[in-house]
């Protein structure tokens, strides 16, 4: 084994830049803002993007399928270490926060040692006839990955144990005094906050996510038909007994939101007020509002619509999109059209809410207001 490992030695060479390997092998997790989950019931992940000095501006442009970035700046030095900070001063985009670790050269060795004995269990042939090097070889596999894992843990562990010890964090081209794995998770919550400022506070998660079950689905569509056509009723019309997941739906949006109420002895939908707005979904339905409005009378796609929902400042997930248009089209049924496949259709149907489900890139609004 020491002859093989040796040999693995030489066949490797030695890593020039902990950096730029780190960089090219290293593959985190994303991190959830638990605070801000708690607080507003959106499940949201903040991409953990390794990159080097030179790579840093590219690796900031990068669209993320995330809520939010957490770029790691990695260097070698403590001269790159000042260049990266520099660096990620220019950095001006909320959705990004720049960490700084400390130089990473000292963990050359130990990603050397590990990489070497990766190899000698891949490219030793007498270990497939002798049990024994080859339990040696896992068990020296294992240990240097161990000791790799915890030297990365204190200088990269963001949420765990001490957090990224010694680190530098930057937002919007400032430095952020975070110590700690705690004050890292709640940093990164803070920033969810700043950058969705106006996302709706909604406790369920069976609709509010970005990729609901096909029964959530079935329910939303059962719950958008009561939206449509029994406005006028409580609850919908939803049973008072059962409990139903529309019925839940029902209860923690549409009732607690403050859009379904009764207003002068009859029920029906209204926009929330600015003070009496407990889910905050007035923004997203306004929003909706204005931008037809901005159109001067022309169709505007619903996926337009949608997309704008789902981007910052709403963050809006994909469950919650079509329960919140079926409710705006409600609030505004003397002024808004809906069009399928071109055709104007002066009044909304659960059934068409069901092809919009499969297919909105079919249907358009078309803000038309009824005065006079």
């Amino acid at each position: 084994l020491e002859a093989a490992f040796r040999s693995a030695r030489e066949a490797l060479g030695p890593v020039r830049s902990v950096a730029a390997h780190l960089a090219a092998t290293l593959s985190p997790s994303p991190i959830v803002a638990r605070r801000h989950y708690i607080e507003t019931g959106t499940l949201r992940h903040v991409e953990v993007r390794p990159t080097t000095v030179a790579a840093l501006p590219d690796a900031a442009a990068r669209p993320s399928d995330s809520d939010a970035v957490l770029l790691v700046a990695l260097c070698d030095t403590a001269r790159e270490r000042t260049e990266v900070v520099e660096a990620a001063r220019e950095i001006t985009d909320p959705a990004v926060v720049v960490l700084v670790p400390r130089p990473l050269a000292g963990l050359r060795d130990v990603i050397e040692e590990e990489a070497a004995w990766r190899w000698v269990t891949t490219h030793t042939p007498a270990l497939g006839t002798d049990a024994y090097a080859a339990e040696e070889a896992s068990r020296q596999v294992e240990a240097a990955a161990t000791a790799l894992a915890r030297r990365l843990d204190d200088v990269l562990g963001v949420t765990t144990g001490r957090g990224a010890v010694g680190a530098e964090w930057l937002h919007l081209g400032e430095l952020v005094d975070v110590a700690g794995s705690r004050a890292a998770l709640a940093f990164l919550s803070d920033v969810c906050e700043a950058v969705y400022p106006d996302a709706p506070r909604v406790a369920n998660e069976l609709i509010n996510r970005a990729a609901p079950s096909s029964a959530a689905k079935s329910a939303r569509i059962r719950l958008v038909e009561g939206v449509l056509d029994r406005a006028h009723r409580p609850m919908l019309g939803l049973s008072e007994t059962a409990f139903p997941p529309e019925k839940a739906m029902y209860l923690s949006i549409l009732r607690a939101g403050r859009l379904h109420r009764e207003v002068d002895g009859a029920w029906g939908f209204h926009l929330p007020t600015d003070d009496d707005d407990p889910a905050r979904l007035r923004p997203a339905l306004l929003h909706l509002r204005d931008r037809l409005l901005e159109d001067d009378l022309a169709k505007v796609p619903v996926l337009d619509l949608f997309a704008a929902l789902a981007a910052p400042p709403f963050g809006v997930r994909e469950g919650l999109l079509h329960l919140l248009l079926a409710v705006f089209v409600r609030i505004y049924e003397r002024d808004v059209a809906l069009y399928e496949d071109g055709v104007f259709s002066r009044r909304a149907t659960p059934e068409q809410f069901q092809r919009l489900d499969k297919a909105p890139e079919r249907f358009a609004l078309q803000f038309c207001a009824v005065e006079g």
